[in-house]
């Protein structure tokens, strides 16, 4: 897969996580931290989607992506164990979802990232 092709995917899948941590119903985690989550995402998306658009496709910005998609995955696990209490399964459903999604995203852009400089 190409590394543009890589990022265009990244951004647009993280601007749907953000819209779905917004828009779904009860996940069992405070708004406050589904926010943040959003935020992140947001911030997640722009950078991927800017570095598409603009040609920036080297190693250095896949492996900063994949990074940052390896902090939130870890970020979003250790929600889930601090809110095991009050998850509910949709919110159990749609993070090991997410978690499945973004990990293979990591592995790809680290896949990418490691040819070239």
């Amino acid at each position: 897969m190409s590394p543009r092709l890589l990022l265009l995917i990244d951004g647009l899948g993280a601007l749907l996580t953000a819209t779905l941590l917004m828009t779904l119903p009860d996940l069992g985690i405070p708004t406050a931290t589904l926010r943040f989550l959003a935020l992140a995402a947001t911030v997640m998306s722009a950078y991927s989607l800017t570095c598409c658009l603009t040609w920036r496709t080297g190693p250095p910005y896949l492996r900063a992506i994949a990074t940052a998609n390896t902090a939130y995955c870890l970020t979003t696990l250790s929600l889930l164990v601090w809110h095991r209490a009050t998850l509910t399964w949709l919110g159990l459903v749609y993070f090991l979802l997410e978690f499945l999604i973004v990990s293979q995203m990591v592995r790809l852009e680290y896949r990418a990232g490691s040819k070239g400089p």
